[in-house]
């Protein structure tokens, strides 16, 4: 799509929707392609993770008639406009059922966790497609691992993680055990959207792995047989279900005891 490559080399059009978003202290920008149905920058700053759609595909349809329609993949879904990760993720979710025919849930392996009580629903169910939060990675792990997701410290370490969070002693656990870092300036950002590699990483430092490069990390569970290559496949958006295949598969593998 020749507009799509037009905007992708257009850095002034890109920095003034940065820059009218006040998202500013750019960290990692790159393109991300959905299965062939969306096509994204994705940003992440220390202003938070940012996703802006540049191109999506078209579906042809037929209806009841007979009659086939063209339409755009993802009707809710905006060109160039910037969306947090949490946001369009949401939208990607939602949209079409795109996500059940385009991306595997590992419902097997989530029930498998459900049984043993680590892994709860919602009013959703086990709500697979979402995607995952730095908070909830927190306490997946911590829950794989046998600790405790309660408070075990009187002192708060992160400014955005009060006492009063629901998610304040798997913050303080997984900060003590080495499992998860802040963001800076005293801060967790418990609300951020995880990615594959960074749930990785979070699984091996879990299991002791120490100097490894943590852009590398889902290839090291690929040679440690948690996953394969064709699981990543769909890890560019990272959900509960991809979570869930981790988790179980580790635990399997005696890397998280």
């Amino acid at each position: 799509n020749q507009e799509t490559v037009s905007f992708l080399k257009d850095e002034e059009s890109i920095l003034k929707i940065l820059t009218d978003a006040n998202i500013t202290n750019v960290n990692d920008i790159k393109v991300i392609a959905l299965h062939q149905k969306c096509t994204c920058l994705y940003i992440n700053s220390s202003s938070g993770e940012f996703v802006i759609s540049v191109y999506k595909s078209t579906i042809r349809e037929k209806n009841d008639d007979g009659i086939f329609t063209v339409r755009d993949w993802g009707d809710e879904l905006e060109l160039y406009k910037i969306y947090t990760a949490r946001d369009f993720m949401q939208i990607v979710s939602e949209t079409e059922n795109m996500m059940n025919s385009t991306k595997q849930t590992f419902e097997t392996e989530a029930l498998k966790l459900q049984e043993n009580g680590l892994l709860y629903g919602n009013e959703k169910g086990l709500d697979l497609l979402k995607p995952l939060t730095r908070i909830e990675a927190a306490t997946m792990i911590l829950r794989a691992l046998g600790e405790s997701t309660t408070n075990k410290t009187t002192t708060q370490t992160f400014a955005d993680v009060p006492a009063t969070h629901w998610g304040y002693g798997a913050a303080e656990n997984a900060y003590s055990l080495g499992l998860i870092k802040g963001v800076g300036d005293d801060m967790f950002a418990p609300d951020d959207i995880v990615t594959g590699p960074q749930f990785a990483t979070m699984v091996l430092r879990a299991g002791n792995y120490a100097d490894f490069n943590w852009e590398e990390a889902l290839d090291i569970l690929i040679d440690e047989g948690i996953i394969s290559v064709e699981d990543t496949a769909a890890m560019d958006f990272f959900t509960r279900g991809d979570m869930a295949k981790i988790i179980y598969e580790a635990r399997a593998k005696g890397l998280l005891n």
